[in-house]
């Protein structure tokens, strides 16, 4: 048993052992272009929505607030809690300038809602049978009381362009919630319309909020171990204590460093057991640091088919900043 215990926890070790010797960089990738992408940039005037109703008047200023909020940040949705770091200086969410003046916009974004709903209430007669005795069967009548709440917005949301009147997008508003409560013995607590109706309200700025900005993922970027070939000893050597380096590198977020020390490897590539490994990781290190263009170029010699298409959709995203006339300079180390 001793000796079990002893296998067991040498096995752990070597998993823990495993875990940590992995060289990771933890940071963000661009996980979509936006939905809605308004192709001649910013200034954008927001105005506040229309109510064409009675109730929620709060609404269309609430909608406003937050889609104006988003459309000012320059880091949405990435993480701000330590974990990770944009290494990319051109990543940003911050895609237009906005303006309170209509005269000088390119876009205005609005819109209009009306919101409604109703609360209804129903009896139904039920019949039931109980056997008292196999000769005296009972008959009861009993009421089941149903409560029903339903809460409903309506309307939509209209991009137009200024410099011809033309509207260019038209996003629904539509949503609604219902919840009915049923008791056979007593009356269930009614839910309120009110209540409901704030919910779709909620619901309706967290779909939209995110409209008009990319969105961005945490991604660890986990580089392969670049080893010698057995046939040179000598150099097999010198890349396991080189590993050591690279994996510190790596821990402290040096990414130019890291690409650097890579690339220095190159002259003596024919000495490494993988050398498309060599090119993987190099490509890793470029596009961390924004440069498709070489990012793509080394993931090519490296022959990897799942980086090189994943390169391709950055790229194409890439795209889209520079139509926005955003500035998406690609350095080198």
């Amino acid at each position: 048993m001793k000796n079990t215990n002893i296998l067991i926890s040498t096995i752990v070790l070597i998993l823990l052992a495993t875990t940590v010797s992995a060289q990771k960089i933890h940071s963000y990738t661009l996980k979509q272009q936006p939905q809605v992408v308004l192709n001649e940039g910013g200034p954008i005037a927001v105005h506040a929505l229309t109510n064409g109703g009675t109730s929620m008047d709060a609404f269309g200023k609430d909608f406003t607030k937050s889609l104006t909020a988003y459309l000012k940040s320059t880091r949405l949705g990435v993480d701000t809690k330590g974990k990770g770091k944009v290494h990319n200086p051109w990543y940003t969410t911050k895609l237009y300038e906005l303006t309170q003046d209509d005269a000088v916009a390119k876009y205005i974004i609005a819109g209009d809602y009306k919101f409604s709903g109703s609360v209804s209430n129903s009896k139904d007669l039920k019949k039931s049978k109980e056997k008292v005795s196999k000769e005296e069967p009972f008959t009861f009548f009993y009421y089941s009381n149903s409560v029903s709440a339903t809460a409903m917005v309506m309307g939509k949301i209209t991009v137009t362009r200024v410099s011809d009147g033309q509207v260019v997008k038209t996003l629904p508003l539509n949503n609604s919630k219902t919840k009915t409560e049923t008791k056979n013995i007593g009356y269930p607590i009614a839910p309120t319309v009110e209540q409901y109706s704030d919910m779709v309200a909620k619901e309706e700025i967290r779909k939209y909020q995110l409209m008009f900005s990319p969105v961005y993922n945490a991604k660890n970027y986990s580089f392969k171990t670049v080893k010698g070939d057995k046939a040179d000893k000598a150099y097999r050597k010198e890349m396991k204590n080189k590993k050591k380096v690279f994996k510190a590198l790596a821990s402290s977020g040096s990414v130019n460093e890291l690409g650097k020390a890579y690339e220095a490897l190159i002259p003596n590539e024919s000495k490494l057991k993988k050398p498309q490994d060599l090119y993987y990781n190099i490509g890793l290190c470029y596009e961390l640091i924004g440069n498709y263009t070489k990012a793509k170029e080394n993931y090519l010699k490296s022959a990897n088919k799942n980086a090189i298409t994943e390169i391709e959709v950055l790229i194409k995203y890439q795209g889209m900043f520079k139509k926005l006339g955003l500035l998406t300079e690609e350095k080198d180390f």
